[in-house]
């Protein structure tokens, strides 16, 4: 059976305090982190040892609803907008 539990070297602090500057909704006790409820967009940190992994775990996870179907109104809104605080990148958009 597959346990739920974080890893102990993740700084529970530091996950906390991006969770709120990235506007995630909250972290249930499966280990995931809600990025948007409405969408039904999570990530298991399970296995994220430091904030990096977390961040490239949630990156990886926001991109396939992008190319998997999502309205555009809600990729644009929930997902490009908040990936864009992750990369060095500037994306523009188009209405």
């Amino acid at each position: 059976m597959f346990e739920h539990k974080l890893q102990p070297e993740l700084d529970l602090n530091e996950v906390f305090q991006f969770m709120q500057e990235f506007k995630c909704d909250f972290i249930n006790r499966f280990c995931e982190i809600i990025i948007d409820e409405a969408t039904n967009t999570y990530v298991s940190i399970n296995e994220c040892r430091s904030l990096e992994d977390v961040k490239a775990r949630i990156l990886m996870t926001m991109c396939r609803p992008i190319g998997k179907g999502l309205e555009l109104s809600h990729a644009i809104q929930v997902n490009l907008k908040r990936i864009k605080t992750l990369l060095i990148v500037d994306f523009q958009f188009m209405n």
